[in-house]
């Protein structure tokens, strides 16, 4: 992975000195109608003096000289943000908020990551103060249908416990917790 990785940035850095060179300059001949009594003579071919070779640009990233350690690290930091089977937590931002009389409130939304599960503990961050609040998911409502669980990109409505109508907005963020 890491010399795919040095090899498309060599392409890069080749493709971007390729562009910014300039054009040879075309060669003009002084070629006359040819007749059919006379030979036909090839054109006279004059040396084009191509430019020069641009230096090779060296990568570097915070201070360091060796593209390969800065590559290996880059690569690290990828791999260390990559999510771990079954350390996917469920994320969503709030669209709307109802409430159901009897019920209580009713945010919906569309589940952006992981899988929401009725039961579980959640948080939800207000999107304009940063406070939080943790409350328990009830119930589930999608396509007009309780269900148990919802996977990321299902539009859904969730029944939250122990809120009311003021403690949550639209764009604030619920979220699973442990």
């Amino acid at each position: 992975m890491l010399d795919n990785f040095v090899d498309f940035l060599k392409r890069t850095f080749t493709y971007a000195e390729e562009s910014n060179a300039q054009t040879p300059p075309t060669v003009k001949t002084n070629a006359q109608p040819a007749s059919a009594a006379q030979p036909k003579q090839q054109p006279v071919r004059q040396a084009v003096q191509q430019p020069a070779p641009k230096p090779r640009v060296n990568v570097t990233v915070k201070g360091e000289s060796d593209p390969l350690k800065n590559a290996q690290q880059q690569t690290d930091n990828f791999n260390a943000m990559r999510p771990k089977p079954g350390d996917n937590p469920f994320r969503m931002t709030i669209d709307k908020v109802m409430f159901a009389k009897g019920r209580g409130v009713v945010v919906i939304g569309t589940v952006g990551k992981g899988i929401v599960k009725a039961g579980t503990n959640a948080l939800i961050v207000h999107a304009a103060n940063k406070t939080t609040i943790r409350t328990r998911i009830v119930e589930i409502g999608r396509n007009n249908q309780l269900v148990s669980t919802a996977p990321a990109g299902s539009a859904v409505g969730l029944l939250l416990e122990e809120i009311t109508r003021d403690d949550v907005h639209a764009g604030d963020v619920i979220g699973e917790i442990a």
